[in-house]
């Protein structure tokens, strides 16, 4: 798995939590990520990859450090 960066909003340290899922006779894992600080989330993703990569997103009109 990638690295995750640090929260957008407060700059806290990510954690991926993942949880499974029954519909029916299905059974699957979600992955979500969230903030320790100050418990901002991503909705829940189908893989690692995504999850990963939804949250590392940054809007265009964020600076650059």
């Amino acid at each position: 798995m990638g690295e995750l960066k640090e929260c957008p909003f407060c700059g806290g340290k990510p954690k991926l939590s993942n949880r499974l899922v029954v519909n029916g006779s299905e059974v699957k894992t979600v992955y979500h990520i969230y903030c320790t600080k100050c418990l901002a989330a991503i909705a829940e993703y189908d893989t690692e990859f995504s999850a990963l990569a939804a949250w590392n997103q940054r809007s265009s009109h964020e600076k650059n450090n």
